[in-house]
């Protein structure tokens, strides 16, 4: 495959973002065929022809080819930021003692390792450490939860993220089992402590929304934090790395080298320190549930950097 750094330096900024648009065609031209999630009746009626990027470097440079006041539901991409505000509002050790940071084998939301690991999630990016660091934050109630959270975010770094409330309701339209079951293991071995609240809290949290370009600008400033945050997303994008693509994780790493997080949305968020953020989505996914399209406009736009 050729990269595209690999022209010559004429024009070479010009020439890097034709190769990008150039890469969008090719890639909306051969749209793979991945399954939508039918366990989630709005995502299951997603325009699987659908594709946006952005991107952004931390010395300023910016790309983009998306709807730009299109926000887009977060779902599992939530999850880093779920845990950068989990350790920036209780601590370090709480979060720490609450789950490890290894990765999994098995599927996000697997059961069987969650009992065989004695109730404590593997990381933060599987269900059962979202689920966990849900039942953790502080607010009454599922919906003061979420605006707490929100709060933060806009406090923080200016960005609002709403909820999608069609997409919430859809949601809750049709209870995961799965997640139910995680919940309920992690109040029997005493990691959590309401499984209802935990679950109301997680499910509303992951239907809050973000444009793309707004999405790379938040990873950029990931890539180059103050230096007090330093220590929370070293730790973010430790997570990042050993589970933000669950079973594909660790090739992904050795191959691409770049930590991202996916999202049964179809986004798919890349953050490499001291380099910016890559923000897409597309989608069709992989049996992991992974954007198909989504991974390969990563490993081929990191080079754009």
């Amino acid at each position: 495959m050729t990269g595209l750094l690999t022209m010559p330096h004429l024009n070479q900024a010009d020439r890097l973002v034709d190769r990008l648009d150039e890469l969008v065609q090719q890639l909306a031209k051969n749209i793979p065929s991945g399954y939508l999630p039918d366990y989630v009746p709005a995502l299951a009626q997603a325009n699987s022809q659908a594709f946006g990027a952005a991107l952004r470097a931390i010395d300023g440079r910016t790309w983009s080819r998306s709807r730009p006041r299109q926000p887009l539901v977060l779902m599992s991409v939530v999850k880093p930021l779920l845990l950068l505000y989990a350790l920036r509002i209780l601590g370090i050790d709480p979060v720490r003692s609450l789950l490890d940071c290894q990765p999994s084998a098995l599927p996000y939301n697997d059961l069987s390792q969650l009992l065989e690991d004695g109730g404590r999630p593997r990381n933060a990016m599987l269900n059962s450490g979202a689920i966990a660091l849900a039942g953790l934050i502080p607010g009454r109630n599922a919906r003061d939860r979420v605006r707490l959270f929100q709060r933060w975010c806009y406090e923080t770094w200016g960005l609002l993220l709403p909820v999608n409330e069609t997409l919430c309701a859809s949601v809750q339209s049709l209870p995961n089992q799965h997640n139910q079951a995680i919940a309920q293991t992690l109040v029997q071995f005493g990691t959590l402590e309401d499984a209802t609240l935990a679950l109301d809290t997680y499910n509303r949290i992951c239907c809050t929304t973000l444009t793309l370009p707004d999405l790379a600008s938040l990873g950029c400033w990931l890539a180059e934090p103050l230096d007090d945050w330093a220590e929370a997303i070293a730790e973010v994008l430790d997570m990042m790395a050993v589970g933000g693509l669950y079973q594909q994780s660790p090739d992904w790493m050795e191959r691409v080298g770049w930590p991202a997080k996916s999202s049964v949305s179809g986004l798919v968020w890349a953050v490499q320190p001291g380099v910016g953020a890559i923000a897409c989505y597309s989608p069709p996914l992989d049996d992991q549930g992974n954007s198909l399209l989504g991974l390969a406009f990563v490993r081929r736009a990191i080079d754009w950097f």
